[in-house]
């Protein structure tokens, strides 16, 4: 009871203390929250060996221009073509050119790591290239393959040699929707574009279904899903 005889509503404060400012409305939303989870998470990683390996290679052209900003790239020679350890090369406007090999594999392990490194730096190394990144669909995180690159690194130190996994693509990817709008057309289902790059202007969020958001504004394709990385 209060110093008047009244009955104090569970929750609120005589003394004007933080509930008191609240209000009732203010005290349920607070609680509401205290219940309430704060976050998703969203899937951490792409799917990335559903891709093909036509469209594997395409995909690590195309970051080798987005995320390592080459001015060209293009997958190098065909079917039956002799390679040398070279899926595709690029080209840097002040540093030599970068080659990549792409590996569409399930697992991959440190052996597999050894064979790529020196299918390029045991051979006639095609365009002069001081920097090698071996791109693969597959889990890279093991010890083995960890210390595989350490060793190889020491043994080629004329070579930058860079491993990228289903990890390293997947976060590369997060920060390039297009590509994933590109390359994933089912990203409904990897959930992993950010639904910011959807939102219009004055706070208007498009659907993720093609449906027009708020102020009629149209939305994405249908593959796009929002729930993503925030």
């Amino acid at each position: 009871m209060d110093p008047m005889g009244g009955v104090v509503p569970r929750g609120i404060s005589v003394g004007g203390g933080d509930d008191a400012a609240l209000g009732s409305g203010g005290v349920d939303q607070a609680r509401e929250l205290e219940l309430s989870p704060l976050t998703v998470t969203a899937p951490l990683l792409l799917r990335t060996h559903e891709l093909s390996w036509e469209a594997l290679e395409h995909l690590v052209a195309a970051l080798a221009v987005q995320a390592d900003h080459a001015l060209e790239a293009r997958p190098f020679g065909r079917g039956g073509q002799a390679q040398n350890g070279v899926d595709v090369v690029a080209f840097f406007a002040s540093q030599p050119a970068a080659v990549y090999q792409a590996k569409r594999y399930e697992k991959f392990a440190a052996s597999d790591l050894r064979r790529a490194v020196l299918a390029y730096a045991g051979g006639s190394r095609p365009f002069d290239a001081r920097r090698l990144v071996i791109v693969t669909t597959a889990d890279v995180r093991d010890t083995k393959v960890d210390l595989e690159l350490t060793r190889l690194r020491e043994q080629h130190r004329d070579l930058v040699i860079d491993l990228w996994g289903r990890q390293q693509l997947s976060d590369m990817l997060f920060a390039l929707p297009d590509l994933v709008r590109r390359f994933f057309r089912r990203g409904h289902d990897a959930g992993v574009l950010p639904s910011a790059a959807w939102r219009g202007g004055a706070g208007r969020e498009q659907r993720c279904d093609g449906r027009a958001g708020a102020g009629g504004l149209p939305g994405p394709p249908r593959f796009v899903f929002e729930r993503g990385f925030a």
